[in-house]
């Protein structure tokens, strides 16, 4: 399979019957004519884990998601990887993606924001989890003391 650079995406046709390589990519397969067309861009599988990077910060993560009965989601935050930090140049930001940065916005009808339910999350600032097809691609991460 051709390997893109991770901000571009690009397609291999392969029939339904076949089970294209998706253990180092972010894959979705749509039918296309007759065949099925694999989108996928490349994952940094040697990017730092969010646990190995800043561990009390997964782990309240971790915490918050099980608080508020997301199980699902609480359960992908020892295998996140800190793939970009946002670009936005905000003094307050430390938002990272943990999957592909999108070329445009999340599609509206597969994407929603996590936030701790509770006005005391136990530490300073916001936390907002952008998810999409229930996978968290986006940890924002603002107001807050420096995570280094």
């Amino acid at each position: 399979m051709v390997v893109a650079p991770l901000s571009q995406a690009f397609a291999m046709r392969c029939p339904p019957s076949i089970r294209c390589p998706s253990d180092d990519r972010i894959t979705r397969r749509v039918p296309s004519g007759g065949l099925w067309v694999v989108a996928s861009r490349p994952v940094e599988l040697d990017a730092p884990r969010l646990i190995d990077r800043w561990p009390v910060l997964a782990g309240q993560i971790r915490a918050a998601l099980i608080r508020d009965d997301e199980t699902e989601l609480a359960g992908q935050v020892d295998e996140l990887r800190v793939l970009e930090m946002c670009a936005c140049g905000d003094d307050f930001c430390q938002s990272f993606y943990t999957a592909p940065r999108p070329e445009k916005s999340y599609p509206m009808d597969r994407h929603r924001n996590w936030f701790p339910e509770d006005d005391e999350p136990g530490w300073d600032g916001y936390l907002i989890l952008d998810v999409v097809d229930e996978r968290i691609a986006f940890v924002e991460v603002l107001y807050r003391p420096p995570l280094d």
